[in-house]
């Protein structure tokens, strides 16, 4: 059985899909502790997009989670299927946790298939990744 790593916000999504697109998952509802603004900015910095859909697709998202209307026209808007595994790590490593919980709750609200709870597991990990970077570390 698969395991998906959710907020408690994204697990209520979870559960209002249909039985056919649960079945098969199970749910780890987890915290996730974000990046600071300064954290984000420093590593918008450092990145150097080498497909310019994906540096649009940075611009248009960057600090847009907020407004769920507006991240959401942008998202669909994305032809995300068409990057590269190192092109989608470093825009996600790029945006952080909150927009990839962004993309999270679009693909929850949006789902109709397994392929697309298969897209949701893809970015739990991710997400997970980038918020094991974010977590305190003792010495």
């Amino acid at each position: 059985m698969e395991a998906l790593r959710l907020t408690a916000a994204e697990h209520n999504l979870f559960k209002a899909l249909p039985d056919i697109l649960q079945d098969g998952w199970s749910v780890e509802v987890t915290a996730v502790i974000p990046e600071s603004d300064t954290e984000l900015a420093v590593r918008a910095r450092m990145a150097h997009f080498s497909d310019p859909s994906v540096r649009l697709a940075f611009d248009a998202l960057q600090g847009k989670s907020a407004d769920p209307v507006e991240f959401k026209r942008i998202v669909s808007s994305i032809h995300i299927r068409s990057w590269n595994q190192s092109q989608l790590v470093e825009l996600f490593f790029v945006l952080g946790v909150r927009v990839t919980g962004g993309f999270m709750e679009y693909i929850l609200s949006e789902a109709k298939t397994g392929e697309d709870l298969e897209a949701l597991s893809a970015f739990s990990v991710i997400r997970d990744k980038l918020a094991s970077l974010n977590a305190p570390t003792t010495l």
